[in-house]
């Protein structure tokens, strides 16, 4: 089974699904009035996608899930800090 994405919205999925997707996608429908950018079959958009932007948007993503983690512990930490009651 091929896959396929949405050259609108960014959805990945099966190729079928994501064709289907499309005639309904107001991004994708927005993108193609305004001629923006090339419409793609989603299997062919899927692998452009795949070989120029995925691996910016997986580091991109992973740093985001990061500095949430980051903001989380740096929260608790505080929460959880030992507080002398002479210097409050």
């Amino acid at each position: 089974m091929s896959q396929g994405r949405c050259a609108g919205c960014g959805k990945v999925g099966p190729d079928k699904v994501i064709a289907a997707h499309t005639i309904r996608c107001p991004e994708f429908a927005r993108k193609v009035k305004a001629g923006s950018a090339p419409v793609l079959d989603p299997e062919d958009e899927y692998l452009r996608w795949k070989a120029e932007e995925a691996d910016g948007e997986k580091t991109a993503a992973r740093q985001a899930q990061v500095d949430r983690t980051d903001v989380a512990r740096a929260a608790m930490a505080e929460r959880f800090r030992t507080r002398d009651p002479l210097e409050e």
